[in-house]
């Protein structure tokens, strides 16, 4: 299975807006099947995006997740990914040049981006 970074994004934000601990198996995403869910749980949980803890489901030897919260990576991505123009900036520009992301390259992006609308880069005039 690929990696797809708009299904990361709309699990954050499910993750986020969570009024306690879930477990993957209730994280429905329109147009994903649950075993992508889990899959991208999985990659978000490696990545350090989610604290959360493995279990089995015995019955059909497949792994889930409870996970409790977003960790401050997962909240960096979150705010990262929250604005719509950016993130279809972002995923344009992916396309464009056919570059295989990873979650921290995602990130970085998405940041210096808001740095540069915001002049936090430092590159302004004072």
């Amino acid at each position: 299975m690929q990696r797809d970074m708009e299904l990361i994004r709309q699990i954050a934000f499910e993750i986020e807006q969570a009024t306690g601990d879930t477990l993957s198996t209730k994280i429905e995403i329109e147009g994903h099947s649950a075993e992508a869910i889990r899959y991208h749980c999985a990659l978000m949980h490696e990545a350090g995006l989610i604290k959360a803890e493995p279990t089995a489901n015995l019955r059909r030897g497949k792994k889930n997740f409870w996970i409790s919260r977003l960790t401050s990576k997962g909240h960096d991505f979150v705010d990262a990914a929250r604005n719509d123009t950016l993130w279809k900036k972002f995923t344009a520009k992916a396309r464009e040049t056919g570059v295989a992301l990873t979650i921290e390259m995602t990130i970085a992006w998405l940041k210096q981006e808001a740095a540069e609308r915001w002049d936090l880069g430092g590159t302004g005039s004072e």
